[in-house]
């Protein structure tokens, strides 16, 4: 069967230029991987064949012996665009460029071979899948039959190129010798997300302290495991698993001139629960405090989500409590505060009109963020909030949690001794 391999980013990623998310496996599994096998391709993914944080030989076997390539280049994935790249100095031909409608190319393409698609970011509309799915198909037939070069190479240089030849046998992880699923990257995130699930933290831990280092991915959820593994029911997690995972971090991601909204997140995180340590010296928590406040504050710009928001809320009030000896900089936090949580409260206000059965955990913490802004402002809705809240699906710890966030909110706030809204 002929074979065709698709380069592009994995999971959630970000557009750089516009910070918004994609969940690009979503892209994959329901636009790119039917659509040519609807056109009688076998169809692989390059995360499914090499080992996490290697480009080896196996991929550039893919890129030169695939009868077509397809390339996603939503978020501008900088080893997809490299992918796509030496395929076209391989190959003249069977090559397709695809992304989402609003990624900006930061090159020129030929429209014959260049095609966009609608994306939501968490999701795709089913009828653009209806549209945008038998349209690849058609593409990838055609580009198959096609006489005529797709390359940007070749279309330019013409005769005066000859293509390359393949000269010694397949490599492992070439199309007729694949390495076991465990191994690959797809299957490093399967095992990873299957013991994050049993809460088994300190087997993920050792699972990606395995792995190359320079993969985003693996050092993100490692320096996240790391503050997991510990942490126990209103107990913080130790010092030094902190630091720890604030070493990853900085030392592989450099979280300090990232846009990357997942490495933001866990940076800020890291930095959230440390300026809250209560073995840490009032400096080493003012300073803690304040790379907490940056990392979130650049995420809520970057992303305009309610995750981002009422974390950079609480945390300017505990700096206008705790850290600001000037009344005039306090007031600051405060007003940034109240900003937050209005652009919050804007951004959740839908959960009113959820439906409970069609719950997700990311429906519950999109109504936690709404109540916790609610609260901050004091405003009087939030006991419907409360109640919609109780309705949905969730976990007893996801309810402890939004429990707890609030009743340390109440004690900023000068709202100690009072029952907090989630006594439930």
């Amino acid at each position: 069967m002929a074979t065709c391999f698709v380069v592009m980013g994995y999971r959630t990623k970000s557009d750089p230029d516009t910070g918004k998310e994609y969940d690009l496996d979503k892209s994959y599994r329901q636009l790119i991987k039917p659509a040519a096998e609807a056109a009688g391709f076998s169809v692989v993914r390059s995360d499914e064949v090499i080992r996490p944080g290697r480009i080896e030989r196996q991929m550039y076997y893919w890129l030169f012996h695939a009868d077509l390539v397809i390339a996603d280049l939503t978020t501008l994935n900088a080893n997809a665009m490299y992918e796509l790249g030496v395929r076209m100095a391989f190959r003249p031909k069977a090559t397709i460029v695809i992304a989402a409608d609003d990624t900006k190319i930061p090159f020129n393409l030929s429209q014959e071979r260049f095609f966009t698609y609608s994306h939501h970011g968490k999701a795709l509309d089913a009828d653009e899948v209806d549209r945008f799915r038998p349209l690849l198909a058609d593409v990838c037939r055609e580009a198959r039959r096609a006489n005529e070069p797709d390359s940007l190479i070749y279309t330019l240089l013409g005769e005066e190129l000859i293509p390359p030849s393949w000269q010694g046998g397949p490599p492992p992880g070439g199309p007729h010798d694949t390495i076991p699923a465990r191994e690959s990257l797809a299957g490093i995130m399967a095992r990873t997300d299957e013991l994050k699930a049993q809460g088994d933290w300190t087997s993920v831990v050792e699972l990606l302290r395995e792995q190359p280092d320079n993969d985003p991915w693996i050092s993100q959820q490692l320096a996240l495991a790391l503050y997991k593994r510990n942490e126990r029911d209103g107990q913080p997690a130790p010092v030094a698993d902190l630091l720890e995972a604030r070493t990853v971090l900085s030392d592989r991601l450099d979280p300090a001139g990232s846009t990357d909204p997942e490495t933001l997140g866990i940076w800020g995180a890291i930095h959230k629960r440390l300026a809250e340590h209560p073995d840490r010296s009032h400096d080493e928590r003012m300073q803690d405090l304040e790379h907490a406040i940056t990392s979130y504050r650049r995420g809520f710009v970057l992303r305009d989500d309610h995750y981002n928001g009422v974390n950079y809320a609480y945390l300017l009030r505990l700096r206008a409590k705790e850290f600001s000896p000037d009344p005039r900089e306090a007031e600051v936090d405060q007003f940034r505060a109240v900003e937050a949580w209005s652009r919050v409260r804007d951004l959740t206000k839908d959960v009113l009109d959820a439906d409970p059965a069609d719950g997700s955990p990311e429906l519950f913490w999109r109504g936690a963020s709404l109540l916790e802004s609610l609260h901050g402002l004091q405003d009087p809705s939030e006991g419907l909030i409360r109640q919609k809240l109780e309705a949905l699906p969730h976990q007893d710890w996801m309810m402890d949690s939004a429990r707890g966030q609030l009743e340390k909110l109440d004690v900023l706030l000068g709202r100690g001794g009072t029952e907090s809204p989630m006594m439930m």
